[in-house]
């Protein structure tokens, strides 16, 4: 079953997260998948917003908390331990010459020599004429590059960096394809008790936040910013003030103005519901 989920009202527009366990073969493994998709928010459309912008992540964080007291573990051999590859579109370009493949085949030019190949078939042995195959192939790739490892309290997680544009745009996998690991149920009886249940966040510090295209609907209530915060830059106030309403929306950091200050982007419990 996909779980439910507890978004932060203002960066739902930004990312969004859902996430469930799968039954798998073996009774007591269930693979966890989680579908991510990252996209351009257009904040303040609300007729009592007081300014609008437009919000993107260029960098994030997918982070699996296993509370100490769920019984549950982790097939350390299914995690998907994904690892940042080179970026960019690979073209190969083959050129394949007919004259100089017939030259190698009648030995022309070699030290060994041949007789000189006549000109009735469009060629000349000083290679003014030659017909030339191109063969192109191309490879795909993601817009988002993933690395996973963990954090410092012992947590998988999975960093997402954009390597296509200033920010994060799209899925940076195919959640069907691609779970992020296997969870096995430790209970001895599964018919009892509650089945375990893990946490998924998405994570990003403040700096990761790229705001642009701001607009202020009020322009006196816009001067009462300038002038409350003493800020002469149109853009510093503008920061100055999203940071006040990602303050409203909850967020409990301790200095949201620190650039380094992490912030949940999404939340979400997943358990067995469903199977």
């Amino acid at each position: 079953m996909r779980s439910s989920l507890n978004n932060k009202k203002i960066l739902s527009e930004v990312v969004s997260l859902e996430a469930w366990q799968q039954a798998t073969e073996r009774a007591s493994h269930m693979s966890l998948h989680a579908d991510v998709v990252f996209r351009e928010g257009r904040i303040g459309g609300e007729d009592n917003s007081k300014l609008r912008f437009k919000l993107r992540v260029k960098r994030a964080e997918l982070i699996l908390i296993i509370p100490e007291t769920e019984p549950v573990s982790v097939v350390r051999s299914s995690v998907s331990r994904d690892t940042i590859l080179v970026a960019g579109t690979k073209v190969a370009t083959h050129k394949k010459s007919a004259l100089s493949a017939l030259k190698a085949k009648m030995g022309i030019g070699t030290p060994n020599g041949g007789y000189p190949l006549s000109g009735n078939a469009g060629f000349s042995v000083d290679g003014s004429k030659s017909l030339e195959e191109v063969i192109e192939q191309k490879q795909a790739f993601s817009a988002i590059d993933v690395e996973q490892s963990l954090t410092q309290e012992g947590h998988y997680k999975w960093e997402l960096t954009t390597i296509v544009g200033p920010a994060l745009s799209g899925r940076p996998w195919d959640c069907n394809l691609q779970p992020r690991l296997i969870l096995i149920d430790e209970r001895k009886d599964r018919s009892k008790g509650i089945p375990p249940v893990v946490n998924i966040r998405i994570r990003c510090l403040r700096e990761d936040l790229l705001i642009s295209d701001i607009a202020i609907k009020d322009e006196s209530k816009w001067r009462k910013i300038i002038e409350g915060n003493g800020f002469k830059n149109r853009y510093i106030a503008a920061e100055a003030y999203i940071r006040q309403m990602l303050a409203r929306e909850g967020f409990d950091q301790a200095d949201i103005s620190d650039p380094f200050c992490a912030i949940d982007l999404a939340y979400v419990s997943v358990d067995q519901s469903g199977l």
